[in-house]
């Protein structure tokens, strides 16, 4: 088992019968309580796990899935289907369904037709709802924790990691006109924010690039998508 996923384990073991864990992502949002993304999360407890993210799920469709031993990524079903209509790499209309369920006949005539009528794309992605992550927390505490009791609640206005503190932080930087260097897909970075990712290892760098994403589609608007999400 990994030195991680072992230090959860004991603070789940340790908490009182029937505990309430609140955790947050900043994958979710009041605006968009849903994602197609992997969700990374976090503890928002005193004496929690010291990590930026205790867990991630991950899609049943990830191609590169969980790292062997690594317990605390793992894989979980999909709940949700998200309907995407984008234009100039902006995305312009979105419906959230059930996973499997029909559109409504008026919107699915809708999407079927605008492409047709307009330079856009449609794409059908799957997504997880906040309901459906609180459930996969609650199994991994269960199975690998033996902690079936305890109640997991998200926290929609907790603070962000340090790493998205600092990612928005350079999305500020950005937005108030500094010196910037373009790294494609329509995502710029503060100047000297380049050298600190040429020095990341290539996994850290994946993930710093993703949130960078999120936290300017999140608060900034939305950014040209790359085709690995």
């Amino acid at each position: 088992m990994d030195d991680d996923s072992r230090v959860t384990i004991e603070y789940l073991r340790g908490l009182p019968p029937g505990a309430v864990v609140h955790w947050s992502t900043h994958h979710f949002s009041r605006r968009e309580p849903w994602t197609t993304h992997w969700v990374d999360v976090r503890i928002e407890e005193e004496g929690s796990p010291p990590m930026n993210w205790v867990w991630t799920i991950l899609a049943p469709d990830d191609p590169d899935g969980a790292y062997p031993g690594q317990l605390w990524q793992f894989v979980w079903p999909y709940d949700l289907d998200v309907h995407c209509m984008w234009e100039a790499g902006e995305r312009i209309n979105v419906f959230v369904a059930a996973r499997g369920e029909p559109l409504p006949e008026c919107i699915a005539a809708g999407y079927e037709h605008l492409p047709e009528n307009f330079d856009c794309s449609y794409e059908v992605r799957g997504g997880w709802s906040v309901a459906t992550a609180g459930d996969a927390l609650s199994h991994w505490a269960a199975t690998h924790g033996g902690r079936p009791d305890l109640r997991f609640e998200w926290e929609p206005d907790a603070e962000p990691s340090p790493v998205i503190r600092e990612v928005m932080e350079r999305a500020r930087e950005l937005d108030e006109g500094g010196p910037s260097w373009d790294l494609g897909d329509g995502i710029r970075v503060a100047d000297g924010f380049l050298d600190e990712l040429l020095a990341m290892d290539p996994d850290e760098r994946a993930e710093v690039m993703e949130a960078i994403r999120e936290a300017h589609r999140r608060h900034f608007g939305d950014v040209e998508e790359s085709d690995s999400n």
